[in-house]
This record gives structure tokens, sequence and C-alpha cells, in this order.
């Protein structure tokens, strides 16, 4: 079965380049008089056709998928597409949650669709009050509370350590070991922030969006010497980078724009594309990015894979 969305942001890419690549969903649309298949490459033939066929049957969809992308979300299937839609809707109207299932069912008609909906999940958790008085993290130096509790120490016994920023007040209660600079690795993904070990320094999750504040907060507190944010390489890995960046001046995404070359240059499969909206980024670091990943196709790479394809990479940036 064709996947619309896929469909319709082909179509969109086709008509504004002449060409593009050739996907399963284009494939079926196929025909001598519309579109041509050359290898790996599609194209296009008859372009008054698709023109109207794109206004009839897709320009809705990519319009409704440019208003999420700009919010920072990025559907996969029309099902997301609409009831990501349904659901912010929903949400500016209503913010107060009371029960997610109980909002699920009166949306959808399911009482578990948004809880076995990762991409609702996630918007979900965007609108639930921000956990701005939380920081969890990893420590890999030694590093004090009130000179009594040991940061580094506590890793090593429980994993990992969540602090409520409101008990540290005054964060200055935070010391390092005398003469030590610090490293600060922020991660948007848990399982990249449970896996990872890093020779020294604080790794700290930032959930996304949803505890920036508070991570944040903590970095000011700790001063560090070296700040690297590693995210999913995406529209809302973008936006997640440059909130940090702009309030932690110094601070460097990873990958960078050699090391993404590198690895698209590698990879052995196909990844998802997205257009990446250049223009709408704060900074002109993430514009740029941002267009250097157009030019390459639009990859979405996640923080899983760049450290399957790159395991060493992280260690070797932060060093560098």
């Amino acid at each position: 079965m064709r996947n619309k969305l896929r469909f319709c942001l082909a179509l969109k890419r086709l008509l504004e380049q002449g060409e593009c690549r050739l996907t399963k969903d284009l494939a079926d649309f196929a025909s001598s008089e519309t579109i041509q298949i050359d290898g790996k490459r599609v194209i296009l033939q008859d372009r008054e056709y698709v023109e109207q066929y794109f206004q009839k049957h897709c320009q809705g969809v990519c319009s409704d998928y440019d208003r999420l992308v700009k919010l920072g979300y990025e559907p996969r299937s029309e099902s997301d597409l609409q009831d990501g839609l349904s659901l912010i809707a929903h949400l500016n109207k209503s913010p107060h949650i009371e029960d997610v299932k109980l909002l699920s069912a009166s949306l959808f008609g399911q009482a578990k669709r948004i809880e076995r909906s990762s991409f609702l999940s996630r918007i979900l958790r965007d609108y639930w009050p921000k956990k701005q008085d939380i920081v969890l993290l990893r420590c890999f130096s030694p590093f004090y509370i009130n000179q009594q509790i040991e940061l580094f120490q506590l890793t090593a016994l429980l994993g990992a350590v969540a602090l409520r920023l409101s008990y540290l007040q005054p964060l200055d209660n935070l010391q390092k070991q005398q003469n030590k600079q610090v490293i600060a690795v922020t991660s948007e993904n848990l399982a990249p922030f449970l896996h990872l070990n890093l020779p020294e320094g604080f790794l700290i999750y930032t959930e996304g969006f949803a505890m920036l504040e508070s991570v944040v907060s903590f970095l000011k507190a700790i001063k560090p010497a070296v700040v690297v944010h590693f995210g999913d390489v995406d529209v809302k890995g973008l936006q997640i980078y440059e909130k940090i960046a702009t309030r932690m001046p110094g601070c460097r995404f990873y990958p960078d724009k050699e090391i993404l070359a590198e690895i698209l240059a590698k990879m052995q499969f196909d990844s998802r594309s997205v257009e990446y909206p250049d223009t709408e980024y704060q900074t002109e670091e993430v514009k740029e990015l941002a267009k250097f990943l157009n030019t390459m196709g639009g990859p979405v790479i996640e923080q899983e894979t760049l450290l399957h394809l790159r395991p060493d990479g992280l260690l070797k940036f932060i060093r560098g």
C-alpha cells in the first residue's frame, strides 16, 4: 500500500527539482507520459499533468506536513500527520490533561492510540508541565554537592543520578575537583545517554525539549570548558541544539558537517529524508548546517544510527 505522505513529499521534490531519487511510491506512479525512471532516479516528463495531480491530491497533505515541521515534528505517515494536528489543536484549546486514555478515546476513538504511537506520545510530552526542576545525569569525574555528596560515586553505584535543582540552591554548592576543567555532553535521546561512557565530565539527558531549561541552568552552574550536544540529525534535533547553543556560547553540535559528509558517504542504506527549513532557524550556524543537509538530500539520522556507524566518533570530536 502506498504511503500517501511519502508519496506527496516525493512528488513535491520532483516538481521542485525536475528529478529526484526513485522511491517505491513514485515507482507505482510512473508511466511513460508522466515521469520516467532512469536507474535510481525519476525524471519529470509531463509537468502540467503532475502539477494538476499534486494540487488535487497532495497540496493539502504537504501544507499540513509543513505546519508540523515548523513546530518541530516530522510525521512518517498520513495518519500520524492528521492525528498529530488534531492532538495539537486540542491541547492548544485545553492544555489540562487528566487522563491520556480518555483523551485518546475522545479524539481518535481508540483509548491506546496515543500511547502506542511514539510520534503522538512525543507531542503529548511536550505539552505536559515541563520538567524544568529535574536534571538526569551521569558523572564521570569527582564532583561534589555541599562538599559531601559525590556524583561520580553515585553514578557508579546507580547508573544515573536525578537531581532536583530547587534542592541545590544556590547552585554554587556544586563543586568540581580543583583545577579540573569540566566537559559536558548533552544527549537528546535516552538510549545513548544510558549506554555512552565518557572519559570524564558529565553526560546529561535533555529528553528532547522537556528538560532543556533545567539542563541549561545546570550547565551554567558547573561552567564547563567544553559543551557538546549530541542529537538526532533532523529538524527537531537542530532546534534543540540551537536552544542550548544560544544560551551556552561555544557549544558544538555532534555530528558536524565534516563528520556527516563522511557518514553519508559510507552509509549502505538510504536514510529517511526531509526538507530542512533553513531560513527559519535563528542562528547562522544552524542555518548553514540545515542548508548543507538539504544539499545532501535532507537526510534524517538518529543518534543510535550515528553511534553504530561511528562508535568512537563522539569521543574524538570532544577531544578535538
